[in-house]
């Protein structure tokens, strides 16, 4: 198992790599700028904090932050760490993607105060933090799509997602430039 994910992932990262070393098409004929140089070397550990430990915490996580740092990991790479929509959830538990406020933290991982210490621990062990954060897609139940209705693709007859019942269920698009 591990050697196929391993191998769908590396074309990943190689096309990953290939694009950020390539000219940005959407400039006027500037490169890209080069990347931290941190960010190549050490190893990045990406952490689903649901599924890592049995109780699913930031806190039961941070007992093998030692651990990891032994094994040559630099980056703690976290997925989406936001609330997850109730509304027109996917299966049982939903998408991490469908994310029902962008400025708080899941509450089956565990308290605000509990993100910030395991942060400062991570810190303190000369690791850094990445968060999977993905600002275009929500869930239904967003604040944003009833108060920000202009932040969402529309169709032809310039109905919201939500507005097109049974025809859609899931992460809504947010526009982009």
């Amino acid at each position: 198992m591990k050697k196929i994910f391993l191998l769908l992932l590396f074309p990943s990262v190689v096309s990953y790599y290939g694009f950020c070393q390539t000219k940005n098409t959407h400039a006027k004929s500037e490169s890209v700028s080069s990347h931290p140089e941190w960010i190549m070397q050490g190893d990045i550990y990406e952490v689903n904090v649901r599924q890592y430990t049995p109780e699913g915490t930031l806190n039961a996580f941070a007992k093998h932050l030692d651990r990891l740092k032994e094994m040559g990991v630099q980056t703690i790479w976290f997925m989406p760490i936001n609330p997850i929509s109730l509304v027109d959830r996917k299966g049982s538990l939903g998408s991490y993607y469908a994310v029902s406020d962008y400025t708080a933290l899941n509450p089956e991982f565990g308290t605000m105060a509990d993100f910030i210490q395991i942060v400062k621990s991570i810190h303190s062990k000369g690791m850094k933090v990445i968060i999977d954060w993905v600002p275009n897609h929500t869930g239904a139940d967003h604040r944003w799509l009833t108060e920000q209705p202009d932040f969402f693709v529309k169709d032809k007859m310039a109905k919201l997602p939500w507005q097109l019942i049974g025809q859609t269920r899931g992460n809504w698009i947010i526009k982009t430039p």
